[in-house]
């Protein structure tokens, strides 16, 4: 281990400890940004350093940290991982993250995760639920083209209504929420 990621992991560890264990509120967050200040300027680099060691359980904890703070090219980054075909990694999380953050060029690997968790997502296709509203959180054009273009007849229904709902037009599109969700 070099000298910088020796220090990441020491700074890692250092923060880790003051965020105790359990659920990462905003409040706590920020609690701890205040004390340490040079949180913002190095999660990202902690992030980075987190994917190369394939560590996904820190990765996970700190971009929840970092969506918090909202430090340049977090996006980027969550992006990246979910975009990667690495195994252990929670992607429904990061896709939350991306939609929570608003991070603009989020929309295609969100699309490209939600094609291949189509085939094994069904019926209750809970994961592209996640990705359908992590869509509409982004709110750019292209997200709700995006959104327009699942509500087309190549997708299953259970899709095909929850993007209508999202955009808010599944009445106008005349879609029957008992005949479009019937689950097994």
């Amino acid at each position: 281990m070099d000298e910088n990621s020796s220090w990441g992991q020491r700074f890692a560890d250092q923060v880790g400890e003051l965020l105790g264990s359990g659920y990462l509120g905003k409040n706590r967050v920020l609690e701890v940004a205040s004390v340490v200040p040079e949180l913002e300027s190095n999660v990202t680099g902690l992030l980075r350093g987190f994917a190369l060691a394939r560590d996904w359980r820190n990765l996970e904890r700190f971009a929840i940290v970092a969506a918090y703070i909202h430090p340049d090219g977090l996006g980027e980054i969550l992006c990246d991982v979910l975009d990667s075909d690495e195994p252990g990694v929670n992607r429904e999380d990061l896709v939350d993250l991306i939609g929570e953050i608003r991070y603009e060029a989020g929309v295609s690997p969100i699309l490209r995760f939600m094609d291949r968790m189509v085939g094994v997502d069904a019926p209750y296709y809970s994961v592209c639920r996640k990705c359908i509203h992590s869509l509409g959180g982004i709110g750019t054009d292209e997200s709700k083209n995006s959104l327009q273009g699942l509500t087309g007849s190549g997708f299953p229904d259970p899709i095909r209504w929850h993007a209508a709902v999202e955009l808010e037009i599944e009445t106008d599109l005349g879609f029957d929420e008992d005949e479009m969700l019937k689950y097994p």
